[in-house]
């Protein structure tokens, strides 16, 4: 059979005890909420893009490129209907 793509639905999180999804702290948990999201849509990009992809752990990385990417694409469309 064909082998099993990777998952790392487990993998994905800012660090590991009080920074990881079971953090007790709401903020630690929003933001790897938001940060993981941010991480497969970041992936989904560079896959079009063929652009390696991020690691699991680079969850930082894709919050930031993701919102920078966000922001150039609002001034863009900005722009274009001034």
């Amino acid at each position: 059979g064909a082998a099993a793509m990777p998952r790392y639905e487990d993998e994905v999180q800012f660090g590991p005890g009080p920074f990881s999804q079971s953090s007790r702290w709401q903020f630690f948990k929003q933001f790897n909420t938001l940060a993981s999201q941010s991480w497969y849509y970041q992936n989904l990009v560079r896959l079009g893009e063929d652009r390696p992809l991020l690691r699991p752990g680079q969850l930082l990385r894709a919050a930031l490129g993701y919102s920078r990417r966000d922001a150039a694409l609002a001034k863009a469309i900005r722009a274009r209907d001034d």
